[in-house]
C-alpha cells in the first residue's frame, strides 16, 4: 500500500510539473497571426478594439466607439516569448500577453477568430 501510495505521489509531481513547464512555453508565430477583437464598456461607451497580426511582421489595428471607427494604426508587431509587441508608426508600442489562446492588454482580453 505505502508503495502505490510514493508511486502515485510521484506521477502527481510529474504531471504538476509538466503542467508547469507547458503553461510557461512560449508562443508561436502561428499562435498569434491572425484577427484578434476585444470589447469594453468604458463611461457609458462600448470600445473595441480589433486588429489583424500579419504573418510577414505587419499590423493593422482599429479602434471603435459605439460601433464607429474612431482610429486606425499600422506598423509592424514582434513575438517575445509571450509578449506581442504593437510598433506603431510614431514609435509607440503597445504589449500585449499571450496566455491561454487569449491575448491580454491591462484588463482588457482579446480573443482569435476562428
Amino acid at each position: 500500500m505505502k508503495k502505490r501510495i510514493r508511486i502515485l505521489a510521484i506521477l502527481m509531481a510529474a504531471l504538476m510539473l509538466s503542467m508547469s513547464l507547458s503553461a510557461c512555453s512560449k508562443a508561436t508565430k502561428d499562435d498569434v497571426v491572425g484577427t484578434w477583437a476585444g470589447a469594453w464598456k468604458y463611461e457609458g461607451k462600448t470600445i473595441g478594439v480589433g486588429f489583424v497580426l500579419k504573418s510577414n511582421g505587419q499590423y493593422t489595428k482599429s479602434v471603435l466607439t459605439n460601433g464607429k471607427v474612431t482610429s486606425t494604426t499600422t506598423g509592424t508587431w514582434e513575438l517575445d516569448g509571450n509578449k506581442v509587441i504593437l510598433h506603431n508608426k510614431d514609435k509607440s508600442m503597445t504589449e500585449y500577453k499571450y496566455k491561454g489562446g487569449k491575448l491580454y492588454n491591462a484588463d482588457h482580453e482579446f480573443t482569435k477568430s476562428k
